[in-house]
């Protein structure tokens, strides 16, 4: 796929860092301390919420949340009204690092089993056609399913243009994002769904059965996940149970 230039420049829009481990019950013994020492040393911070799972302080001035729970931690910065420019990357990078340094120092030592920072961008375009030609210009962006165009044409992996580097099935189906919305709509009203949806990036990722299980097929076409409802839904439900 060639390149071509875009007729703007992108706009950084959030940042985020995200460490992934395995705390297990240590977490709930723990986390009151962090969230003190994290409040004494930067009273920009705020707490908002506490719970078995995770922990949320936020920072008004930044538009910024921090979150550390049994599984993760993350820090997001994102532009609003009242913060329109986003800390330079290395500085974010350095908030990133000390907020980490304060949980582990109350949490005790843990080997990560995933470090990542992203950035998302904005392109400014008119219509979602135009945005469709954009993301065909990018050379880290690539198409998964074989003989057919993933933008914009209904597929089984039609929400798939995803980054280079993103090779595992895993990988691109527990990806996250902001602003992304699921909805069931009746075969019938589909065509006018569409059409109404014609200038949002949009794709059909599935389709509802009475079958009873979760199905999904990865990149090869092989099947990735076929599972019972009723058992990923108590596994889901099962550690919320105490």
């Amino acid at each position: 796929m060639s390149k071509r230039p875009f007729s703007a420049k992108p706009i950084v829009f959030q940042l985020v860092f995200e460490s992934r481990y395995d705390y297990g019950h240590g977490y709930l013994d723990r986390a009151g301390e962090a969230i003190v020492e994290l409040l004494r040393r930067d009273p920009g911070w705020a707490f908002r919420k506490a719970d078995p799972g995770f922990t949320r302080l936020s920072n008004a001035e930044l538009n910024a949340t921090f979150n550390f729970g049994v599984a993760k931690l993350d820090l997001i910065q994102a532009q609003s009204n009242e913060v329109v420019k986003l800390m330079p990357v290395p500085d974010f990078a350095l908030l990133a690092n000390d907020l980490t340094d304060t949980v582990l120092l109350y949490l005790g030592p843990v080997v990560p089993t995933r470090i990542g920072f992203r950035s998302l961008l904005l392109w400014e375009a008119k219509s979602h056609a135009a945005a469709v030609d954009h993301l065909r210009g990018l050379e880290s962006f690539r198409l998964t399913t074989p003989g057919e165009d993933a933008l914009g044409v209904v597929t089984d992996y039609s929400f798939s243009f995803v980054y280079e580097a993103l090779e595992c099935d895993d990988t691109i189906l527990f990806s996250e994002s902001n602003s992304r919305f699921i909805v069931e709509v009746e075969p019938q009203n589909a065509k006018a769904f569409t059409d109404a949806l014609r200038d949002v990036p949009h794709a059909e990722i599935g389709v509802v059965t009475d079958a009873g299980r979760l199905v999904v097929q990865g990149k090869d076409g092989q099947t990735v996940i076929h599972e019972s409802i009723d058992d990923l839904k108590e596994s889901w439900q099962k550690p919320l149970k105490w």
